[in-house]
């Protein structure tokens, strides 16, 4: 676990590179072993760090994420350091204040730059040196016309499932609970406050 890697190539081209994690033993009925592993994605390695206590005013989202990336390669090895490659989120404002103390560099990311300005975060494996991030205001591209769906051809199958234990089938107002109201009675004796 955390070293052997796999790397998944669609018509030679490299599609995900991951390293594995949990591992899973079990014997079938047949008396077979088998060995499972689930894999992550390189972007794991943004979870190896830690920051320090940090206060960043006025940053564009790419020097802000250009000092977290450096704190990180500061702390890994060299096949878990990565390169801010193209940064398309911008700021709405250029006053923009980020305090961090000590999160994980991939919690980091998320909370100060995502969750805020949206984004995503892409990574893609360097063979040849650091691996390349990119934080992206949008990623792909429209197909409107050179991929069109098919029935039977680029689209398979299809289904519907609906869940009725979700759908309300009747609703009945019940109208507002009345409140005790306090009536107050003066007389020769006094007064009185009654309910």
């Amino acid at each position: 676990p955390f070293h052997t890697h796999v790397s998944v190539y669609d018509d030679g081209h490299l599609i995900f590179r991951g390293r594995a994690i949990k591992p899973k033993k079990s014997m079938e009925t047949s008396g077979m072993f088998r060995r499972e592993y689930t894999f992550e994605s390189i972007e794991a390695y943004l979870l190896d760090s830690v920051q320090r206590f940090y206060e960043g005013v006025g940053q564009s989202p790419a020097d802000f994420l250009k000092h977290l990336i450096e704190v990180h390669n500061s702390q890994v090895e060299g096949f878990q350091q990565f390169q801010v490659r193209n940064v398309t989120v911008t700021n709405a404002k250029d006053n923009t204040y980020r305090q961090i103390d000590y999160p994980k560099t991939r919690d980091c990311i998320k909370e100060k730059l995502m969750e805020s300005l949206d984004g995503y975060l892409q990574v893609e494996y360097n063979p040849k040196g650091a691996n390349y991030l990119d934080y992206l205001s949008s990623i792909g591209q429209d197909h409107p016309n050179d991929t069109p769906i098919q029935l039977a051809k680029n689209m398979q199958s299809a289904s519907v499932e609906i869940d009725p234990t979700t759908v309300i089938t009747r609703v009945v107002p019940l109208g507002k609970t009345e409140e005790a109201q306090s009536v107050s009675v003066e007389g020769d004796s006094g007064s009185t406050t009654g309910t």
